[in-house]
């Protein structure tokens, strides 16, 4: 007797066949896995033999060509938190945004944290009723609690905080100031830290686990002439993803990472203007050949970042700890 299940999402829809009586879409499948299964294993499977092929909470079915297409969004937990703090780049357009409006998308209401309430509000409104806006400095534990107390008030509790809050700056180690590096260090380090620890805290008296999401960087995988600070602030920032998530998995808190490479966003004009003064280009030849330099073949947009926000913030994510994972266009691999 064959038997071939593909079980979605919801758990209630199903191909099957048995013993003949399914369709020709369902007849299809399952010549495909036989094929799959004599390739991958040498030896064809006959009708004597039992055979499930199970995808028990993934959101996707089977075409009649064998392809994987997607189906159901995945099972995204609803109130989201996403962390801008002192100064969002891009608030139109930039990470932030993407990853705000690919929550929304996916049924979540998302909070949006900027010391600049105002554009925050802004693009909360643009954004739809599922989105609102909290004043929020990563550099202030006082705004810091503030802001985690009014989303557990209006929302009922944290299930997805988003790190993103972010500074760049640059220069020679020898003209490296204390200042430069207190600042970077207290936006991007101690400001994700911070962020993190008081939602943790949040999740774990509410009991229900989370998702913890911090944005790292290609930078944190290497040292780069002239951005030592912001590197090794992007390598904090891994390695803190890798030590709460070890910390943190025994209450179901799942803390991890995403590294962008070259994002076109309003951070790298900024980037691309330093880079003129300091390597003596025009400005934004720095950008073009950073871009050209991609194996993708262009630099990415912030809406190449969401998927894997989204896929990190949803259940299908509950057997992943304490990783980073580089979206970059084939810049880096590890």
């Amino acid at each position: 007797m064959d038997f071939l299940r593909v079980a979605f999402l919801n758990g209630q829809q199903n191909i099957a066949r048995d013993g003949g009586r399914g369709g020709g879409a369902a007849d299809a499948v399952l010549d495909n896995y036989r094929r799959h299964i004599a390739r991958r294993f040498h030896r064809a499977i006959g009708d004597e033999e039992r055979v499930v092929a199970e995808f028990p909470r993934q959101g996707f079915v089977f075409n009649a060509g064998g392809a994987l297409l997607r189906r159901n969004a995945p099972n995204l937990r609803r109130a989201g938190f996403a962390a801008h703090g002192i100064r969002r780049f891009g608030n139109a357009r930039g990470i932030g945004r993407a990853f705000a409006e690919a929550y929304v998308r996916e049924g979540a209401t998302v909070a949006s944290g900027d010391i600049n309430i105002q554009a925050a509000e802004s693009t909360a409104v643009e954004i739809g009723p599922q989105a609102y806006a909290v004043k929020l400095d990563v550099t202030d534990q006082a705004s810091i609690d503030r802001a985690v107390q009014a989303v557990e008030a209006k929302a009922g509790g944290i299930d997805i905080l988003v790190n993103n809050a972010a500074l760049f700056d640059m220069a020679p180690v020898v003209e490296i100031t204390r200042a430069g590096y207190e600042k970077l260090f207290a936006v991007n380090f101690s400001g994700t830290l911070f962020t993190l620890q008081a939602v943790a805290r949040s999740m774990i008296a509410r009991g229900k686990g989370g998702k913890i999401i911090n944005m790292a960087s290609q930078a944190g995988r290497r040292g780069e002439p002239l951005v030592g600070v912001y590197c090794a602030t992007k390598a904090a920032v891994i390695s803190l993803t890798q030590s709460a998530g070890l910390d943190l998995i025994k209450h179901r808190i799942n803390v991890n990472g995403i590294a962008p490479g070259v994002v076109d966003s309003d951070m790298w004009d900024q980037v691309d203007a330093l880079f003129a003064k300091y390597e003596n280009r025009p400005k934004g030849e720095k950008k073009r050949l950073v871009g050209e330099g991609v194996p993708y073949g262009r630099m990415g947009k912030p809406e190449d970042l969401a998927g894997m926000a989204v896929f990190l913030a949803s259940d299908e994510a509950e057997y992943i700890v304490a990783q980073t994972y580089n979206v970059d266009g084939g810049q880096w691999m590890s």
